[in-house]
């Protein structure tokens, strides 16, 4: 959830109006180059409201990133017998979706953010990685490797991770070769 300060209540035009400002200042000029005092022009508010209500460019750009952006969904894999096949493609779709999209510097923005405050971290891993994992949990347990999801679903976050990081085509490719490795390697 969002963070609460003390000090008057929010309005929430203009706490729509802060996220939308720190969405499209990330996007167009990039995380690292993004302020609060940016933000706070752009939003049409004052500083002060950034600052009473969000206790460092961190916290607001977890929060506009995780406000109605991230267009991950938390589908389950089908499940068609083939394991490998069933996650190769929810997996490449899913990496596909967000590296193709503007979210994808949102997601290298989230990253950043998530690095530097803990409260970040935790709302990442609810909205990003927990549905993964998630998923993954399932489609091993399905097919009764549950004892290797944990490790599974580590490997394939990682991927998707270092591909939408590193913005590397050819990591992309290689993510369904990943699937295959760990599956081959989870087998018996």
């Amino acid at each position: 959830m969002p963070e609460s300060r003390a000090g008057r209540p929010r309005s929430e035009p203009a706490r729509l109006a802060v996220l939308a400002a720190a969405r499209d200042l990330v996007l167009s000029e990039g995380y690292e180059r993004v302020s609060l005092v940016q933000i706070a022009a752009t939003a049409g508010v004052g500083r002060q409201t950034i600052y009473r209500w969000w206790r460092s460019k961190e916290a607001l750009l977890a929060d506009a990133v995780l406000t109605e952006t991230l267009p991950l969904d938390a589908e389950l894999p089908p499940h068609t017998g083939d394991l490998a096949a069933d996650l190769r493609g929810w997996v490449q779709s899913s990496i596909d979706r967000i590296a193709d999209s503007d979210a994808a510097a949102l997601y290298r923005a989230l990253l950043a953010a998530s690095a530097l405050d803990p409260a970040a971290t935790a709302r990442m891993n609810d909205a990003f990685a927990a549905p993964l994992r998630a998923a993954v949990h399932a489609s091993f347990h399905a097919t009764g490797r549950g004892r290797h999801a944990d490790v599974a679903a580590d490997v394939f976050i990682g991927a998707m991770l270092n591909a939408l990081v590193t913005r590397d085509d050819a990591a992309r490719r290689r993510i369904a070769d990943v699937v295959d490795v760990v599956v081959r390697g989870t087998a018996g």
